[in-house]
């Protein structure tokens, strides 16, 4: 128990420390959006398939979106078809070790959807700084220094969240 508390605070540390780094080599690019990454919690968002309506929405190509599933429950995570991780996959001061997560980390992405609304889940703020993203957006409330956007929204109405993702993304012309 000891150890776990450790390695949250490692986690939490290294989480800031990233978000340092970024703030110092903030600013939007115009370059549009080719290549779209998304972390969704699949606790609070089981329907993970109903988001292919970003293919329609951000006019992409058909392999153009990734997505990956955080569980809480390591059993689950095993247990799901697709990409997925949990909080067993980090290791001290946040080093990645869970091979799904490493898959979905080496691609860059043109944006970042960090799909989840609950702050208190440290490996889906690990997965986000982790991934190499040109432009982030996600759910108000959580840690906003992780996103470009920041979109008020309940995670359950999910075709409002994309018809708000893609209003913005229009106004910045990345669609």
């Amino acid at each position: 128990m000891i150890f776990k508390g450790l390695k949250l605070k490692s986690a939490q540390k290294f989480i800031k420390s990233q978000l340092a780094k970024k703030a110092d080599n903030k600013g939007l690019q115009s370059q549009q959006i080719d290549r779209v990454g998304c972390i969704v919690d699949a606790d609070r968002f089981p329907a993970v398939e109903k988001l292919d309506l970003l293919y329609e929405a951000l006019n992409l190509k058909s392999n153009a979106l990734s997505v990956i599933s955080y569980f809480e429950d390591k059993k689950q995570s095993q247990e799901f078809s697709g990409l997925s991780f949990c909080d067993n996959d980090f290791g001290w001061k946040g080093s990645v070790i869970g091979e799904d997560l490493k898959q979905f980390l080496l691609q860059p992405y043109d944006l970042l959807i960090n799909y989840y609304d609950d702050n208190g889940k440290i490996g889906l703020q690990l997965a986000s700084v982790h991934t190499k993203k040109s432009f982030a957006t996600g759910f108000y409330g959580i840690n906003e220094s992780l996103n470009d956007i920041i979109i008020h929204s309940d995670i359950e109405s999910y075709k409002d969240f994309i018809l708000e993702l893609k209003k913005y993304l229009e106004i910045l012309n990345k669609i």
